[in-house]
């Protein structure tokens, strides 16, 4: 089943106050105003080649626009939502793709600035990097759960996660080990 159908099924989940992040695959029209109509803040990175006609440049450089149904839709200014657009990078990271682009459902730049927003985006990757390591690096391939009652996926996940820490903590340890290892000088 698609992630976009997937993501769909969650909606009525979301609630006022609660934030939600998505990735660049689930900005569409339908999916965003659904999900707006949960009240729920919404922070979603964008794809590429999606356009947005900035149209009020707000003071922490974000700026607003509208999310349009279709390219036909935004030539007519027709029928759109409005959004928040934040542009940034990540200077200093070798991979880093030149620019990323963030709507937001978080209009206003008092209570919630750019900075801080791609900010929180970005430790999103966090725990992108730690579902990665659990599916594929810790089984040694892909993770398959073998049980077949909730309470037991659950107990079995939370054992991956345990195994994941700790294994992080070793990690965190044996780099403290190596720094602390005094370097002997030649006579």
């Amino acid at each position: 089943m698609a992630e976009t159908t997937l993501a769909g099924r969650l909606l009525d989940r979301l609630q006022p106050g609660m934030l939600c992040l998505a990735d660049r695959g689930f900005v569409g029209f339908g999916l965003w105003r659904a999900a707006c109509a949960t009240n729920a803040d919404l922070l979603w990175r964008l794809r590429a080649n999606q356009v947005f006609a900035c149209e009020t440049v707000l003071p922490d450089g974000s700026c607003l626009s509208h999310l349009y149904v279709s390219p036909a839709h935004r030539r007519r200014r027709e029928g759109g939502v409005l959004v928040r657009v934040i542009d940034y990078r990540l200077d200093g990271v070798p991979a880093a793709e030149p620019v990323y682009r963030l709507i937001a459902a978080l209009l206003d730049p008092t209570t919630a600035p750019a900075g801080g927003l791609a900010a929180l985006y970005q430790e999103r990757w966090e725990a992108e990097v730690l579902f990665a390591e659990i599916k594929v690096t810790l089984p040694g391939r892909r993770l398959m759960l073998r049980s077949r009652r909730a309470d037991l996926v659950e107990q079995e996940v939370y054992g991956l996660l345990l195994v994941h820490f700790a294994l992080r903590h070793l990690m965190i340890r044996a780099r403290q080990a190596l720094e602390a290892t005094p370097t002997l000088s030649a006579p």
